[in-house]
């Protein structure tokens, strides 16, 4: 399928993996990975077209050997509430303990609070929202982004879990693409139309293609460094929120940040006043 309306799939895709082949400074975050993907956007109203239910789609995937399932949407109409998608994706994850599911927070941070969009408030998904990059002229990185959908959830839960770059992202841009909003970033041109290959867009889609590529590497090292052949998605989740830092004034967790912006390195790495901490690895539940 072609993606002919924004362009959104292609550029979230290749934040996660893009090769870097027209620029490499375009490289995504885990270029040698494989996946799948599921088309939602049917057309350029907004409206998104159903894979069955989302416990139905995630069997599919989980089918096609996807152990981490990533999701740049959601509902803008149930703002906050525990929607019956949530409650879809927590089912599947507790049948399904090594499946990891992310979700963005949404782009309605500047509606106020409680404007996390279902399904990302779901208890067992990691739920991302969107910090600041400085790049191409944007607000200077260590803060979350005023676009980004604040919590707590209507029933009071702490979202979203965590941040991560989502202002300015530079990746590609569908060639077909007939809607773009997003500004052209590398000189690069599609041969046949003169169409930019890649552009900036903004917003907590961007930032969870990023914390994916995050949550891929986290399994990576724990597949090949601590030997442990089906990492739960409970302790990649754990290592993720433990190495996070905390963005300005050290108040996590809160509303805006969750637990903090993600750090893969302090995340596998730990370490305190230049000292490693030692990690204890609980596979046992």
């Amino acid at each position: 399928h072609q993606d002919r309306n924004s362009g959104h799939g292609t550029h979230v895709t290749s934040t996660l993996l893009g090769d870097g082949t027209g620029d490499s400074f375009t490289e995504g975050i885990v270029p040698a990975a494989t996946f799948h993907f599921y088309q939602l956007e049917a057309d350029s109203s907004g409206i998104l077209a159903r894979w069955g239910s989302l416990y139905e789609m995630f069997t599919h995937s989980y089918q096609q050997n996807a152990r981490i399932q990533t999701n740049s949407w959601g509902n803008v109409n149930l703002v906050g509430e525990y929607s019956s998608d949530s409650r879809s994706v927590d089912a599947y994850m507790v049948s399904q303990p090594s499946f990891l599911v992310l979700f963005s927070a949404g782009d309605l941070g500047e509606n106020g609070y409680e404007s996390i969009t279902p399904p990302g408030t779901a208890k067992n998904v990691l739920t991302i929202g969107s910090s600041t990059t400085g790049s191409y002229g944007s607000p200077e990185s260590g803060s979350v982004s005023s676009t980004s959908s604040k919590g707590t959830t209507l029933d009071g839960r702490i979202k979203p879990d965590l941040v991560a770059p989502g202002v300015m992202i530079c990746s590609a841009r569908a060639n077909e693409a007939q809607f773009t909003d997003g500004e052209s970033c590398s000189p690069s041109t599609h041969s046949d139309t003169g169409n930019p290959l890649y552009m900036t867009l903004n917003g907590s889609s961007m930032s969870t293609a990023v914390a994916a590529g995050a949550a891929t590497m986290v399994r990576q090292y724990l597949r090949e460094n601590e030997s442990i052949a089906e990492p739960g998605s409970d302790l990649i989740r754990a290592l993720l929120i433990n190495g996070a830092d905390d963005l300005g004034n050290p108040d996590i967790p809160n509303k805006m940040e969750g637990w903090g912006q993600i750090n893969v390195s302090n995340s596998i790495f730990p370490s305190s006043s230049n000292n490693d901490l030692d990690l204890l690895y609980d596979t046992s539940r």
